[in-house]
């Protein structure tokens, strides 16, 4: 009877034991979870499951429009809806593609946009090219794109002189061309810096009284005349 006993606690302690060793397999299981969780399938020392390229290697992670793609799987890096394979500033937003000097590089990442030589930080027109940077009223806008080279307050479009300040636009001789930037006020063939009397026509130079003051306006020479017809 004692013996039957035996036999039988001893079988019973087997089947504890089998069942005991249910539980390896299941702690192998969690194992194989976390196998997984370690992959990193393009070796850039960056788990899959933390990894914004998980098949590409980038270790830098970089991601430009920070929309959780890395750059180096991301076909918009900057997100501007344009691809990078056509977009001329692949990772600076620019959906309007503007590209001024049609270089290939859109103005929003080009440091030239004009592509004149002079960089956009210096250029006194940016966006029109002027190479001689030329700024005639110094107002640190070149005249290229300054609507009033002069500064007169009188817009180039309808100056008569404008590149030369002259707010009242004066024009004798009504030639269109205003005194300040002509070189015959008075239109009578003889330029001003010869010209006896610059400001009224006497293209024969009369000067009666040798005074070098042009008959026509030396007002001196004809109250002396007006004196003799007088007499």
């Amino acid at each position: 009877m004692k013996k039957a006993i035996l036999i039988f606690l001893f079988l019973l302690a087997g089947c504890g034991g089998g069942g005991g060793d249910t539980a390896p397999d299941s702690g192998q299981s969690d194992n194989s979870n976390n196998d997984t969780a370690l992959v990193d399938s393009d070796g850039d020392g960056l788990n899959d499951n933390e990894d914004n390229c998980p098949a590409l290697s980038n270790p830098d992670q970089l991601d430009t429009n920070l929309d959780g793609e890395g750059n180096a799987c991301d076909t918009d890096d900057d997100g501007d809806g344009e691809p990078d394979s056509t977009d001329n500033c692949p990772l600076i937003s620019n959906p309007d593609q503007l590209d001024t000097n049609i270089d290939g590089e859109g103005d929003a990442c080009d440091t030239d946009d004009d592509g004149d030589g002079e960089p956009d930080s210096s250029d006194n027109c940016p966006l029109i090219s002027n190479a001689d940077q030329l700024d005639t009223n110094l107002d640190g806008e070149g005249d290229a794109c300054d609507t009033d080279d002069d500064g007169d307050g009188e817009p180039d479009s309808s100056d008569n002189c404008p590149l030369v300040s002259n707010a009242d636009q004066l024009d004798t001789n009504l030639d269109g061309e205003g005194d300040s930037c002509d070189t015959d006020d008075d239109g009578d063939n003889v330029i001003d810096d010869n010209d006896n009397c610059p400001l009224i026509p006497n293209p024969n130079q009369n000067d009666m009284d040798h005074d070098n003051i042009g008959d026509p306006c030396d007002t001196d020479f004809k109250e002396k005349l007006m004196l003799i017809l007088d007499m």
